[in-house]
């Protein structure tokens, strides 16, 4: 309902707001479709999407030029994430059938309210979860021998830690959970226990606060098995897909949603980038076909009265006797 999408544009505008009104602080977050030419979409869908979501609408030749059309979506989220996040959608993914593709970008840029100090840096040991050691630059926050302030909290077998980004609106949480347990805590993650982590949050004066300098990009990620396993089934099951809304029609499924992600964390601050398409397909059901290309039966018969008057078989129709 309106007050759904509402509220979700509420919460676009308040962080482009603040964004904008904080020095070393970026935040695109955008939104646009690719549509089939010729396919017809209902005028609520597209007035919703221009009124609560500023997306923009572009018609493409699916059909006829499925791969440059594919291209020309994935130049635009690299061009909305700063180059960060190339080839979202993988060759093949765009194909004749597809009816409408909807892309969302999002890339971020932000310095630490507190900044680490890269002198301080050192490369460490990092245990990982095979038992194994790499060395890994630690960053440190807070001068050696003296405390520093910071929201943090220790619940169940789990440290957590608040590293605020300037405006003190944005922040990273860093969980930390104890050696050994973090498959166990990892599968017991929920909302709820999220929220529990950073009710716990106070301001504590710790030792001088080290983490690792990351970088990460994933590959273009097909998160449908994801999706399913959390119960959306239908969107993605032609005849049981409702997308009625959108074209008017029940012709319609999602073929793929597929996802890429950038991380960078250094001692300035962190830049970050992601998007997602959605794939939707059209579909018209199977075209019947009849090709006798194997033995056949064959009747001759009166349609009026029903009679049979020849019938026969063939095996192989080059044998004529």
């Amino acid at each position: 309902g309106d007050a759904f999408h509402a509220a979700l544009n509420g919460l676009d505008l308040s962080l482009t707001e603040h964004t904008g009104s904080t020095s070393g602080l970026t935040l695109n977050m955008v939104n646009t479709t690719w549509v089939r030419k010729g396919m017809t979409f209902l005028p609520e869908y597209l007035d919703l999407l221009a009124r609560y979501y500023g997306a923009g609408v572009n018609v493409l030749d699916f059909t006829n030029e499925p791969e440059p059309s594919r291209i020309i979506i994935n130049t635009w989220v690299a061009d909305q994430t700063n180059q960060k996040i190339k080839d979202l959608i993988p060759p093949g993914s765009i194909s004749g059938s597809t009816a409408l593709v909807l892309t969302n970008a999002i890339y971020f840029l932000a310095d630490w309210l507190n900044q680490f100090d890269a002198e301080l840096t050192r490369d460490e040991s990092f245990n990982r979860l095979d038992n194994t050691v790499v060395t890994a630059p630690l960053m440190q926050l807070g001068e050696t021998g003296k405390t520093v302030t910071m929201m943090y909290g220790y619940v169940g077998n789990a440290s957590v830690i608040d590293l605020p980004y300037k405006g003190n609106r944005l922040c990273m949480t860093v969980i930390l959970p104890d050696k050994g347990v973090f498959n166990t805590f990892q599968g017991s993650l929920t909302l709820q226990n999220v929220n529990n982590l950073i009710a716990a949050l106070d301001s504590t004066p710790l030792p001088p606060v080290r983490l690792p300098k990351f970088k990460y990009t994933s590959g273009s990620i097909s998160l449908v098995d994801a999706l399913q396993a959390l119960g959306m089934m239908q969107a993605f099951i032609f005849g049981s897909a409702d997308f009625s809304g959108i074209f008017g029609s029940h012709d319609q499924y999602i073929s793929d949603v597929i996802h890429k992600a950038f991380i960078s964390v250094d001692e300035k601050g962190t830049e970050a980038a992601a998007a997602t398409a959605v794939i939707i397909y059209y579909s018209v059901g199977e075209t019947s076909s009849f090709i006798a290309d194997r033995p056949f039966i064959f009747i001759i018969r009166d349609r009026l009265s029903g009679a049979i008057l020849f019938m026969g078989r063939i095996l192989d129709p080059m044998v004529e006797g």
